[in-house]
């Protein structure tokens, strides 16, 4: 009787003994498990996901079952919020790094020495300001978020730290760079150019134009923006620069040198001319007048040159004004008298013989007829038979007479 009351009293305890080692252990303490790394740090901007990853280990020789669970920090008061898995309920969205956290909402059950990576997710809110945010992901014993938050005494904590860092997006576009004329015929010359402001961050456009020759070499530089003019984002801004030119002429190029921001450049080149054609109008008048009162200086000169050649000819024997009659005179009976004759001087006087003359043999007969004194006078019939023979004959010498040879 004693030994059937032991048997079934036996049965009882091994089951009783087998479901309590089957049941997973929530009393031992928090160090049956680990969980690396203790602290998550990152930096990430709006819009952003981040993946990072838990390694728990059981370091027990039965089965544990753990709920993970995130709450906020209250840097401020050094105290942990409540919340549940979806974060702490008190906080904006875009303020609760714990509502970005994404973790397993179900319990993660450890064999003996078992270890299991847990995937953490944070996806950073769109509306986030620029900061540092902090969380603590709880890991507790339990099945269920309020076994877990009941086991909150005996738990292993990772803390996550996330700075959100400031989107900053700097950028301008140059749409165009062009000069207000082909050609300038002024003393100055100027350029407009349009920029846009395309980021999310109001930029201040600061360089310089640059002007160079054909050769190549750089002649002016004038300030772009010098009044400062600030772009703010999705906006655009004509802006204009003059350069004084001065005298100068010829082809030209320009080039746009621009900075913004931490590293933002905008360049770009265009060509012109400067053809100050006022300018070189007047001088080219001034030109003209110079050569007419040149030439009329120098004819100015001759004159009083040729006049004083004739007084000094004559002697003196003229007044200025005489002497300006005479000569304008002079002048005109000079041109009108024959090219050997002009402005010739009689410098010698000599007695020549004159050349003898030269007679036919037509001559001869109409001496030697009486009476014929022409050939209308001699007989037809001799005119008619007669040949014209010229030959020469030696004439009486003539009477020497005074005859004029001019010689220079």
């Amino acid at each position: 009787m004693q030994r059937v009351i032991q048997r079934s009293l036996v049965l009882p305890l091994i089951g009783v003994l087998f479901v309590a080692l089957s049941i997973p252990q929530f009393a031992f303490a928090a160090d049956s498990f680990t969980a690396t790394p203790a602290v998550i740090d990152g930096k990430g901007k709006v819009r952003e996901i981040l993946h990072y990853s838990m390694t728990v280990v059981n370091t027990t020789k039965h089965l544990v079952s753990i709920y993970p669970w995130v709450t906020d920090i209250d840097t401020t008061r050094g105290e942990s919020g409540v919340s549940d898995l979806a974060g702490t309920r008190q906080k904006e969205l875009s303020e609760s790094l714990a509502r970005w956290i994404e973790v397993t909402r179900g319990s993660v059950d450890l064999l003996p020495g078992e270890q299991k990576d847990v995937p953490v997710t944070i996806q950073i809110n769109l509306a986030a300001k620029p900061g540092l945010y902090h969380s603590t992901i709880h890991l507790s014993y339990g099945g269920t978020r309020p076994d877990a938050e009941a086991n909150k005494a005996e738990t292993m904590d990772v803390s996550v730290n996330i700075e959100v860092l400031d989107d900053i997006n700097e950028r301008l576009q140059l749409n165009n760079f062009v000069p207000t004329k082909g050609v300038f015929s002024s003393d100055s010359a100027s350029f407009d150019y349009n920029i846009e402001n395309i980021g999310n961050r109001g930029e201040v456009p600061r360089g310089k134009i640059r002007i160079y020759d054909k050769s190549g070499r750089e002649v002016a530089t004038v300030d772009a923006n010098q009044e400062g003019k600030r772009l703010e984002p999705s906006s655009k801004a004509m802006l204009s620069s003059v350069w004084a030119s001065g005298d100068s002429f010829g082809r030209y190029k320009a080039m746009l040198d621009l900075e913004y921001g931490g590293r933002g450049t905008l360049q770009d080149t265009v060509f012109f001319w400067v053809v100050p054609w006022k300018k070189m109008l007047s001088m080219f008048l001034s030109l003209i007048v110079l050569s007419v009162a040149a030439a009329i200086v120098l004819h100015s000169y001759g004159a009083s040159r040729r006049r004083s050649l004739r007084a000094e000819s004559s002697g003196g024997r003229f007044s200025r004004k005489d002497q300006w009659k005479e000569s304008e005179k002079d002048e005109e009976e000079e041109w009108e008298q024959p090219l050997p004759t002009r402005s010739r001087r009689i410098k010698e006087l000599r007695q020549v013989e004159p050349p003898p003359p030269v007679h036919t043999r037509l001559h001869r007969e109409m001496s030697e007829s009486p009476g014929a004194t022409h050939l209308s006078d001699m007989p037809k019939a001799d005119m008619s038979s007669h040949k014209v023979i010229l030959g020469k004959r030696e004439p009486p010498p003539p009477p020497r007479v005074n005859v004029v040879n001019l010689k220079r």
